[in-house]
């Protein structure tokens, strides 16, 4: 990768419904402000946000629709996220009515970047995990992709699975992160960018397939007719998320394999902590954010960062770093170590991760809210199956408490007659209570239930 785009931020998601964020991330060698016009709220993603309900895009489009090669062509819907390198917009098929992500940059960028990412991506393309790419070309006055829209980020589910994965969900998460960095490296290139927003889900048949994203960093280690490896360079700057940067990247040491995969360890260890030992530290610049980071990762042992979990993430942190500069990692052992795990602890690879119920639950309650909203004021039984499905204390439909008796709509849109689904005026549970004292004078009322 030209060196002109390690120092720049790397491109948004590609392809991919933005990520949401609760907490900064420590990027090294990223302009703080376009960092934070990638990210969105953490509770809701994007496109919900900008789509006011009337299915029209809140802001202007810098182009309506995109003519591809043959017949194909794609409609500009609203716009998902923002980068360094230009906008990231929903498109749909206007013959299929697939959704695509659109990734739109001007043509007067100083640093243009979809061109370099359409090339990698075509390199890669064919392996499992990598955004598949429909057309990229020029309309008016930009550079366009057109790619796979993905799913949710790694980074997304951590936040929906109470803000750390299970012992089970981080294995298999490690075995599918494995595979897909091994790919990238057999073609040549480095990722140094590993983050949990890197990583994202499929949509549909792929909805548990981890897909590996944005390129905006990547490097060739080799070269692609010698396969000579790059020369050791200890004069660089942090290139990548501080978080999960190797040491030997603090050090300013040029990257190479281990160190793609020695953020992938710390990456697991943030989804089974929830947290890492050099998170939060206070510093008032940057810099001296950084080097405070970097001590914090040289200090904390290699014993104490895994305590409490298998000793296989100590195993696997240990071979990494002590990985040489040239080595080729040994990618089936490392599977051999998580896989052997896995099945030591007696879990079943049955397709059931973290999220996958939470997913459900959440689509399902999405579902509900817009019928609601679309149908009108939902009656007394689907409230009831809704806080039941919520996990909420469903309403005594028995009391004779008055401030707990729900008043209806005065407009009757939900198709029942004038009575259906109301309770009672008080005037007539106090008449049919006294009719009920006459025929059981000594039987008292019961009020409420449990």
């Amino acid at each position: 990768m030209p060196e002109q785009y390690q120092n720049g931020n790397s491109a948004r998601q590609p392809g991919s419904v933005p990520h949401n964020v609760t907490h900064s991330q420590e990027t090294g060698n990223r302009n703080s402000q376009n960092k934070s016009n990638q990210m969105t709220s953490s509770k809701q993603q994007a496109p919900r946000q900008q789509n006011s309900g009337s299915g029209r895009p809140q802001s202007r489009l810098p182009i309506t629709e995109i003519c591809g090669k043959g017949l194909d062509s794609w409609k500009l819907v609203k716009k998902l996220g923002s980068g360094s390198f230009g906008d990231v917009y929903l498109g749909v098929n206007s013959t299929s009515g697939e959704e695509v992500a659109v990734k739109v940059e001007d043509l007067k960028a100083s640093h243009p970047q979809l061109n370099y990412e359409s090339k990698l991506l075509n390199i890669l393309k064919g392996g499992v995990g990598v955004t598949m790419v429909h057309y990229v070309g020029v309309e008016r006055s930009f550079n366009v992709l057109v790619m796979d829209l993905l799913g949710h980020s790694l980074e997304d589910l951590m936040i929906l699975s109470n803000g750390k994965f299970s012992l089970k969900t981080s294995l298999r998460i490690a075995d599918q992160l494995l595979h897909r960095i091994e790919y990238v490296h057999s073609k040549g290139f480095l990722h140094r960018d590993i983050k949990p927003e890197n990583f994202m889900l499929g949509r549909g048949e792929q909805c548990n397939t981890i897909y590996i994203i944005d390129f905006g960093l990547s490097k060739r280690f080799c070269d692609g007719r010698t396969h000579e490896h790059i020369a050791f360079n200890d004069k660089k700057s942090l290139t990548g998320t501080a978080r999960y940067a190797s040491i030997n990247a603090h050090r300013g040491i040029e990257q190479s394999r281990r160190d793609d995969l020695e953020a992938i360890g710390h990456m697991l260890l943030y989804f089974l902590r929830g947290s890492l030992p050099w998170q939060g530290l206070p510093a008032k610049t940057k810099e001296d954010k950084y080097r405070k980071i970097k001590e914090k990762k040289i200090d904390t042992q290699i014993e104490e960062l895994c305590a409490d979990f298998p000793s296989e993430f100590t195993e696997y942190l240990r071979y990494v770093r002590g990985l040489q500069f040239i080595d080729r990692p040994d990618y089936d052992y490392l599977r051999k170590v998580f896989s052997d795990r896995f099945y030591a602890e007696g879990f079943i690879n049955d397709g059931q991760y973290d999220w996958v119920e939470k997913l459900k639950a959440k689509e399902k309650r999405n579902r509900q809210q817009q019928q609601g909203t679309e149908g009108g004021t939902l009656n007394p039984s689907q409230r009831l199956h809704q806080s039941q499905e919520n996990g909420e204390q469903p309403p005594n439909e028995n009391t004779d408490d008055p401030n707990t008796t729900k008043q209806e709509p005065k407009s009757q849109t939900d198709g029942q007659d004038s009575t259906s689904g109301r309770k009672p005026s008080m005037a007539a549970r106090l008449f049919g209570n006294l009719c009920r004292s006459h025929k059981r004078k000594n039987n008292p009322q019961r009020v409420g239930g449990a």
